[in-house]
């Protein structure tokens, strides 16, 4: 059975155009699919294409290689805006996904 839950996080998006930085809420998705579990924002990103295997990035955070959270798209001048996740939101996002700190950690 594939499973699917949703929280929501709050993201820094920074504007292509003005560099402004502002907050907003995005809604992330865990999703199994045939290559393993996805995370991916649903709601609230840039690009519609904001995601990520879950091992890959689990096994980023436990060599200490990932500690300031999901970049979740770098921005292009002029044209994508840049939205990023800090450390602290994804570790909460992550916990209410029971995926640390409970029975399910990967």
């Amino acid at each position: 059975m594939r499973v699917t839950i949703e929280t929501i996080a709050t993201a820094k998006r920074t504007d292509a155009f003005s560099g402004e930085e502002r907050d907003t809420i995005v809604t992330i998705r865990l999703r199994d699919t045939d290559y393993g579990k996805v995370l991916e924002i649903v709601r609230g990103g840039v690009t519609g294409y904001e995601s990520f295997y879950l091992d890959h990035y689990m096994g980023l955070r436990h060599s200490g290689h990932l500690m300031n959270g999901w970049l979740a798209c770098a921005g292009t001048k002029n044209r994508w805006d840049k939205l990023e996740i800090s450390e602290s939101e994804m570790v909460e996002a992550l916990t209410r996904l029971g995926l640390i700190g409970g029975e399910r950690c990967e």
